[in-house]
Formats: structure tokens, sequence, C-alpha cells
């Protein structure tokens, strides 16, 4: 339990200075897309190594202390949305890669999942609000501009498995499960 505590806090360190670093580019388009990038690789890697439960506080925490630190992104929607969205996609990486042992796997369907829940939440605010939340819209926010994000995580994340387990460090990190 404790090398995953390690590992959790030193996943989440590492995404809070690069979240805060990409967050000072100035983004002409009002959108804090750059952010979620490494946010989403740094999610899935943690639920690929440790399980959903890390991967839920490394999906939310960083972006909640980006928030209160820089006021960036703003809370409703986009970093609620973001919340979920990263939260959602770490843990259903660590369940389906418990499910069927391939990080692969793991990390595709939980950056999908991840997606769905995003579309699902900005559906709820937008019906609060009142606003139109369109499929066009939607398939825009949630793969158009962050398909960076998409293809580090997807790619990525079974990259950096397998040069970890090649290590022999992936085994003894597995064994505290």
């Amino acid at each position: 339990m404790g090398r995953r505590i390690g590992l959790h806090f030193i996943i989440t360190g590492v995404q809070v200075l690069l979240c805060t670093l990409l967050l000072l580019i100035p983004d002409p388009a009002g959108r804090v897309i750059a952010m979620f990038a490494p946010g989403l690789f740094f999610a899935v890697l943690a639920g690929v190594l440790s399980g959903p439960v890390f991967a839920a506080f490394t999906g939310i925490l960083p972006t909640l202390f980006c928030y209160f630190l820089l006021g960036r992104p703003p809370l409703l929607p986009d970093a609620a949305a973001e919340m979920l969205c990263l939260a959602s996609s770490g843990i259903l990486a660590g369940v389906f890669t418990g499910m069927y042992r391939a990080p692969g796997a793991g990390a595709v369907l939980g950056v999908l999942g991840g997606r769905i829940v995003l579309g699902a939440a900005m559906l709820v605010y937008d019906f609060v609000t009142r606003d139109s939340y369109t499929l066009l819209r939607y398939l825009e926010d949630a793969y158009l501009s962050c398909w960076p994000g998409i293809v580090l995580a997807v790619i990525g994340t079974p990259a950096v498995y397998l040069g970890l387990r090649r290590a022999g460090l992936v085994k003894r990190l597995q064994s505290d499960r």
C-alpha cells in the first residue's frame, strides 16, 4: 500500500506541475485545452498502475489545485466536467485493466468512458442553464479539441506500463493491490 501511495503522490505532483505550467500559456480561444492532455494521461496511468481509487484522486486533485491557485479553469462547467471526465477515465481504466489484464484495453476503454461522462456532465449542465448542447458541440468538446490528450493517453499509457514492467517496478506495485 505504501508504494502505491508514493506513486500516487509522484504522479499527482508531476501532473499538478504540468497543468499549472500549461495554464500559463495564453489561449486565444478562451478554452483550457492544453491542461487536459497531461491530466488525462496521468489519470489513466494511475488507473492502470494503482487502481480506480487512486485514479479518481489523480483526476480530481490537480484540477481543483489549479482552480484554487490560478482561478482557471472556471469551476462551472469546465472544471467540474473536467474533474468528472478525468476521474471516470482513470476509474474505468483501472477497472478494465483489472478485468482484462491488458493496460492497452484499459486505457482505450477508460478514455472512451470518460469522454461519455464528459458529454453527460455537459448535457446536464446545459439542461440546467437552458443552453443547447448539440451532438456537434459534444463531438467537438469531447474528441476533436482534445485529440492530443486522447492520443497521449491511449498510446503513452501502455508504453509507460511496458517500460515499468520491464524494469520490474509493476510487479512490486501490483503486489500491494
